[in-house]
């Protein structure tokens, strides 16, 4: 059925805009990050946009239609082993993305606006920084693993 097709479509470019955007947020709190040429203000505000306005609605519209998926498709929540993982996967990255990621870019954006350059200085700003560095690259390695899945779905029937 082409709606089918229209569907998985819209879920596969949504999981490529978390992850780019996703991408763009561990770039932007890199080490040596600041020479992006945005200084940190412009670096953090840029930061909690591409957050707020792209990464949490891809991410929240890859959960809609995977339920979708799982309504509609022959497949379901969980008779699948791959689409277990895929669903544990994704929520806990959701949830990871949501209770942790976003309120230490959150910390970063009110340490620079407070600060300003200084706030490379700042312990609170470079504690945040490097741990949205780090787990936000964690977290586009699960999003890849993820996708990997999907695609070689290695686990048959539970």
């Amino acid at each position: 059925m082409p709606w089918r097709r229209a569907l998985k479509s819209l879920h596969v470019a949504l999981a490529g805009i978390w992850m780019g955007s996703a991408a763009c947020l561990v770039l932007m709190a890199a080490p040596n990050g600041d020479r992006l040429g945005l200084g940190v203000g412009g670096a953090t505000a840029l930061a909690t946009r591409i957050d707020d306005w792209v990464l949490v609605p891809a991410a929240t519209l890859v959960l809609v239609t995977g339920v979708l998926y799982g309504l509609f498709m022959r497949w379901g929540f969980v008779r699948v082993d791959w689409v277990v993982v895929k669903w544990l996967g994704t929520l806990g990255s959701v949830a990871f993305g949501a209770f942790f990621l976003g309120p230490w870019i959150e910390t970063m954006a009110a340490r620079s606006a407070e600060l300003g350059a200084l706030a490379y200085t700042d312990a609170s700003f470079e504690a945040a920084r490097l741990r949205v560095f780090s787990f936000g690259l964690t977290q586009i390695f699960v999003l890849a693993a993820l996708v990997a899945v999907s695609i070689y779905r290695p686990w048959g029937r539970r």
